[in-house]
């Protein structure tokens, strides 16, 4: 019982915590910026993210504490590359010029 407990914690605790999260609109990255000393990654797009609560946001940002946020970098790379449209999901807390990212879709 204890075990069957723990693993529907560990399975419904990655939901809970994108609850708060939203998603940016789909268009394509323009610009890709990494800045070595703070090791930030920024997307930049055609227009605004667009994303609820930042709808002004020119850049999604996936901050050096995001575990996949090499991976990011590769997926978003690729998208551009290929000419496809990314989504964000995150939120922007902190600074409505600035969607802080977890999460990227292509289109």
């Amino acid at each position: 019982m204890k075990k069957g407990l723990v693993v529907l914690f560990l399975s419904v605790l990655p939901l809970v915590a994108m609850a708060n999260a939203v998603p940016t609109i789909f268009q394509p990255v323009t610009q890709i910026n990494y800045n070595g000393n703070s090791e930030q990654l920024f997307f930049v797009g055609g227009q605004k993210w667009g994303a609820s609560g930042c709808l002004n946001a020119t850049y999604v940002q996936v901050k050096s504490d995001v575990p996949g946020q090499h991976s990011i970098l590769s997926i978003g790379l690729a998208a551009k590359m290929a000419g496809k449209n990314v989504s964000f999901i995150g939120n922007c807390d902190a600074d409505p010029d600035y969607f802080d990212a977890t999460y990227i879709i292509i289109q």
